[in-house]
């Protein structure tokens, strides 16, 4: 196999897009470390520039709107220094979409012998898919580097991608085209493993994904049994999440010890996590009468129906408490579910679902799926899927987006959060260093309501950022298994070097960081370690405030006024949780009637939730009905209205 990478209109005026998803460090870096392999391993790269030299050659739809990109010789024409071409290295310079536009790209490649390309870069909707489009085409086989490939019209570039998809033009990660080039393989590896974070050298399980005849088989077999099973009367499903209640707490320590050797979460906040469960299966136990039909009027009566078969796409860092909160209503309202647990989570939902089966749920009620984010696509595809509620990242939720708009079926999406603490003047700086350092460190910051910014008034920010750090390094972190412990690993070694790079640029962009000043010897070994961070930045536009880290890492900022406090808390794309420290009641009302954000806490972390209240993301941290409580009945069950010829 003779691999190419093409580096496809890496250039400033295109990286230099507000709405440009993930946003220009991310992608350099992501481009860079390719381009790094590439080279290292001695293969073709290809610089694929757009290139205008007078304006009469921009796309028509540039001329129309008076923009001019890339002229030649200008700043925005140039590559940033990570991406610049070597001595040796073909530049390729286009002015329309596709690199094969002439014959110069598919001369150069036929004379290095090249079978295969690997694409990345900017526009995935529209130069990248028509350079991937033509070597298709013309008998190349096509890779997409997802980690490496950005739009700033995201949501159309995910279509894209799974368009190109269908076509064998595959999506490949960065880790798993490096399994690949080391071992000269012809076609990526359908084998999935997954190893124990605090030990990364101890294999927990290897699977192979299911064909797509075998997700439609668990999709046919779960339609199936969801028509018996909505013919249970109420109380019986309520007796059956009672048995699943107990059966939980019973296997309460054997889980916890389980969720800390696969996930890495200290086991103590593992307890914690199955308590929470508890109380979710317990809270939609103990929900209203909805579905009696005593909603009625002359001639008419309604009543709330089943979904049908509800497609569930669940995260590893709450492999329990997650899904249970999904699986739970879902069922009490009647649905089936095929549920698809991320890789990590893989051996955990295996004891859930026995679980639930011990707790009476009859076989193929719930349907466990076991493989990668194709597997999850191609599940919320299939036709029997009535729902789907997921929850993870921004790229599974424009999956979910897409699959749900093209078959027209409901959607709930809890997608993560990029969560402010405002500390005002008048708080208790102690009490609100500790509560911040905790949210923002516990389980390693691997948690969607973590703290991940903290917004401090300007005239105590010095005072608050000492205690702050005091705070931090009184946080004990080590083994998982040990109960003391509320830091441990990162989910994986690859999550690892990302955060190292993520705090690297931040640092390069003249962020100020600082990290805990243990010894070395007092500090975990391992490749899954990464050290708890505390960044400061004065500019609210850069990676390290606007992209959640999801990892230990905090973010202070200062705001000089009331209004930029409120302005910094507002000014990132999603809208999870927001919080104030502070005793001034009128600054708390001007908080809850200002902040974008769907959970707000006072004199606390934004870490954290209650099971009996409603879960919801605002903006780019959520899509459809919240979770939970109430809430769950707006999504779980929908209403049919009965007309009758005479009033009964």
């Amino acid at each position: 196999m003779t691999t190419a990478l093409l580096l496809i209109d890496c250039q400033n005026d295109f990286l230099a897009s507000d709405q440009l998803q993930p946003k220009r460090d991310q992608l350099i870096a992501a481009a860079a470390e390719l381009l790094a392999l590439f080279r290292q391993a001695g293969h073709p790269v290809v610089h694929v520039w757009t290139s205008i030299d007078d304006p009469l050659q921009a796309l028509p739809h540039w001329r129309e709107r008076q923009s001019m990109f890339c002229l030649r010789g200008s700043p925005g024409h140039e590559t940033p220094l990570p991406l610049r071409p070597l001595a040796d290295e073909f530049v390729l310079h286009k002015q329309g979409f596709s690199g094969f536009a002439g014959d110069a790209l598919g001369r150069h490649l036929h004379s290095l012998g090249v079978d295969t390309l690997v694409l990345a870069g900017v526009h995935l909707r529209t130069c990248i898919r028509a350079t991937a489009m033509d070597g298709h085409q013309q008998g190349w086989r096509v890779w997409i580097a997802v980690d490496a490939c950005a739009d700033d019209d995201p949501l159309h570039g995910e279509i894209s991608r799974e368009w190109m998809d269908q076509r064998c033009m595959r999506s490949i990660s960065g880790t798993r085209l490096q399994e690949l080039m080391r071992q000269e393989e012809q076609e990526p590896s359908r084998q999935l493993q997954h190893h124990n974070p605090a030990q990364p050298d101890r294999l927990l399980w290897t699977i192979e994904p299911p064909a797509p005849p075998e997700i439609a088989s668990a999709v046919t077999a779960a339609r199936a049994a969801q028509l018996h099973w909505s013919t249970t009367c109420i109380g019986a499903r309520r007796q059956m999440l009672g048995r699943l209640e107990r059966t939980l707490a019973e296997s309460r320590q054997q889980l916890a010890a389980a969720i800390a050797e696969h996930t890495g979460k200290p086991i103590t906040l593992a307890t914690m996590e199955l308590r929470f469960a508890e109380r979710l299966i317990q809270t939609t136990r103990l929900s209203g009468d909805w579905s009696d039909g005593r909603t009625r009027g002359a001639g008419w009566r309604a009543r709330r129906c089943p979904l049908g078969v509800v497609a569930a796409i669940t995260p590893w860092n709450n492999p329990v408490a997650i899904p249970l909160g999904k699986l739970a209503p879902a069922l009490l309202h009647g649905n089936a579910v095929v549920w698809k647990p991320a890789i990590p989570a893989i051996g955990l939902a295996r004891s859930c679902l026995d679980l639930l089966h011990a707790a009476g749920v009859p076989k193929d009620v719930v349907v466990l799926l076991e493989g990668d984010a194709a597997t999850a696509r191609e599940l919320m595809d299939q036709s029997g899927i009535a729902a789907i509620t997921l929850t993870g990242g921004t790229a599974a939720g424009l999956a979910a987006r897409i699959a749900s708009c093209r078959r027209a079926v409901p959607l709930q999406a809890e997608l993560g959060g990029n969560n402010a603490a405002i500390v005002w003047s008048d708080a208790d700086l102690q009490s609100a260093a500790a509560a911040v350092a905790a949210g923002a460190f516990e389980a390693a910051g691997q948690r969607c309501t973590a703290n991940r910014r903290v917004i401090v008034a300007a005239p105590i920010a010095d005072g608050f950022r000492q205690r702050l750090q005091q705070a931090i390094e009184a946080l004990p972190w080590g083994d998982p298994l040990d109960p003391a412990s509320r830091i441990g690993p990162v989910i994986s070694p690859q999550a690892a070097r990302r955060l190292e790079a993520l705090i690297e640029r931040a640092r390069l962009a003249g962020a100020t960081v600082w990290r805990v000043s243990r010894p070395p010897s007092e500090l975990p070994a391992g490749p899954c370690w990464v050290a708890p961070t505390l960044i400061e930045t004065a500019d609210p536009d850069s990676e390290i405030v606007q992209q959640e880290s999801f990892g230990p890492i905090l973010v202070l900022q200062r705001a000089n006024s009331w209004e930029e406090a409120l302005e910094l808390c507002n000014g990132v794309r999603q809208g999870l949780a927001a919080a104030l420290f502070s005793q001034d009641a009128e600054r708390w009302r001007q908080l809850e009637q200002r902040a974008q954000a769907g959970i707000l806490k006072r004199n606390a972390s934004t870490a954290g939730a209650v099971a009996e209240a409603p879960f919801s993301g605002w903006k780019q941290s959520g899509i459809g009905p919240a979770e939970h409580g109430v809430a769950d009945e707006e999504f779980y069950g929908r209403w049919q209205t009965v007309y009758v010829d005479e009033p009964e």
